[in-house]
């Protein structure tokens, strides 16, 4: 129940960022954006940003096996998607690092 209630706020704490940022830009200026940028590029960077997050749970799990603390891979890459999350919507850099450690 407690983990269910947990993504239920995670959930609605991105709506209601998405929501906040969308009803503050102009849909003329998004639009128009959009059709001037160049689809791979966009499909390429989208590509990377998702990369880049398995990619630093590997390294948060390599780290935390130099320090003689066995997680998975799963495990780190969880606790990073958990901790840039946090680390969004939360004002300070501490949070993310408070989160990775409290899931691990």
């Amino acid at each position: 129940m407690r983990n269910k209630l947990i993504i239920a706020l995670k959930i609605a704490i991105s709506i209601s960022v998405l929501i906040t940022i969308v009803t503050r830009l102009e849909s003329q200026q998004i639009i128009s954006l959009l059709q001037q940028t160049n689809s791979v590029y966009l499909l390429i960077a989208m590509i990377l940003s998702l990369l880049a997050v398995p990619v630093a749970g590997l390294r948060w799990r390599l780290l935390a096996e130099m320090l003689h603390f066995n997680i998975s891979t799963a495990t780190a890459t969880r606790a990073t998607f958990a901790g840039l999350f946090v680390g969004q919507v939360l004002p300070g850099g501490i949070g993310s690092d408070v989160i990775r450690g409290w899931m691990v």
